[in-house]
């Protein structure tokens, strides 16, 4: 019975025109021991396949499926501030457009590779084969595409990978998920400067969008300093994004726009540039009841969860729809707006103000009436002894 359901799945996900998968979905329940656990990756770059095992400590990924992504590590459960109590519920998603692989383990979403932009190829397609016995300790409860497979225990799934034409996936995810899958040109766009050594400093534009005006497009300013940081390094990349809800989905307080931007100087840590990277976003109309903050994200830093800060950016609300981010660092940029709106009164120049006066008020008026009361003993005392 089990053989028949996986067939009928892959049956389901082969149309007859012959489409490819637009993204990947694996689930299942990890049956461990009382050891201490870890996650133990080996992700390379390739297209021949992904492998999920599970056994008493280890819950692995390993694979080739990858254009640019490559990870080897092992994380223990406790430094990721996972419990290790019962058995533990995961899922691991692929989307071949961007290159991303995401772990979600419990409420946790781990970024295994971060979204990047692709020119030639991209693997898809995952189909299950060679799946191991049943064992004591593995993976049970399995889902692919969010359809059930088996409650049986089992310590490995393996899954085969086929390569397809990027230009013609992005092609297929347009006609069937409509502009905001893959944005024209796609929602992930590089674009690579060189820096001589004449280096005065360049702008880089993202591509234009059907339907949007040019002045809505998103610059970036690569100030001269950036060279002067990174002497033996010639080339750097800006990436942009756009519509990636993993990056949309990480902040509590404020919601990240549409717009994301990546930075990104080989593999140089550029920071404290004395004279900062200029982003300037175009974006939906903003209220000015709402606050807006320029954020970044540092991979090397955080590099499994989404973790924006304003550490190092400046920014300059230049309009509703245009913000300016000064920042002296390479990393993921975009433009963070609360959810809660402030009174458009009292902007926070004119809070902190008010307070201050309030506080003065308050001091005045107690200094007063001490005054005073002093003043009534000293009057009462004098008239009371001229009698």
């Amino acid at each position: 019975m089990e053989n028949i359901v996986r067939f009928l799945i892959i049956l389901s996900t082969v149309s007859s025109n012959n489409d490819n998968d637009l993204d990947w979905n694996f689930c299942g329940t990890w049956h461990h021991g009382n050891n201490p656990l870890s996650l133990n990756l080996n992700i390379s770059t390739g297209c021949k396949g992904i492998s999920i095992s599970a056994n008493e400590s280890f819950l692995s990924i390993n694979g080739q499926i990858t254009a640019q992504c490559r990870r080897s590590e092992v994380i223990t459960f406790k430094h990721l501030g996972l419990e290790s109590g019962e058995d533990i519920k995961f899922c691991l998603d692929w989307e071949p457009l961007l290159d991303q692989l995401m772990l979600t383990v419990g409420e946790k979403k781990l970024i295994l590779c971060s979204p990047a932009s692709l020119q030639d190829s991209c693997c898809t397609d995952l189909s299950d084969v060679q799946n191991t016995q049943e064992a004591d300790y593995g993976i049970l409860n399995t889902e692919i595409y969010h359809d059930f497979i088996t409650d049986k225990t089992r310590m490995a799934y393996n899954f085969q990978a086929h390569s397809t034409n990027y230009t013609e996936l992005c092609e297929q995810a347009k006609r069937e998920s409509g502009p905001n899958k893959c944005a024209e040109p796609p929602y992930a766009h590089k674009s690579d400067v060189e820096m001589k050594e004449d280096f005065k400093g360049h702008s880089v534009t993202s591509p234009a969008i059907a339907g949007r005006p040019v002045k809505s497009n998103i610059t970036v300013h690569l100030p001269a300093a950036l060279k002067q940081a990174v002497k033996n390094v010639n080339n750097v990349a800006c990436t942009f994004f756009k519509n990636i809800s993993l990056l949309q989905e990480a902040h509590k307080t404020a919601k990240p726009i549409n717009d994301v931007v990546e930075i990104t100087v080989e593999n140089e840590i550029i920071r404290n540039l004395p004279e900062p990277i200029r982003i300037d976003f175009y974006h939906e109309a903003v209220s000015e009841s709402y606050l807006r903050t320029c954020v970044s994200w540092d991979t090397r830093k955080d590099s499994l969860q989404v973790n924006w800060s304003n550490d190092g950016c400046e920014t300059q609300q230049k309009g509703e729809n245009h913000t300016v981010c000064l920042c002296n660092h390479t990393a993921y940029f975009t433009v963070l707006v609360d959810l809660k709106p402030r009174s458009v009164c009292q902007p926070l120049e004119l809070t902190a103000i008010r307070y201050v006066g309030c506080a003065v008020s308050m001091i005045s008026s107690f200094a007063l009436i001490i005054y005073l009361g002093r003043k009534k003993v000293c009057v009462h005392t004098v008239y009371g002894n001229s009698f």
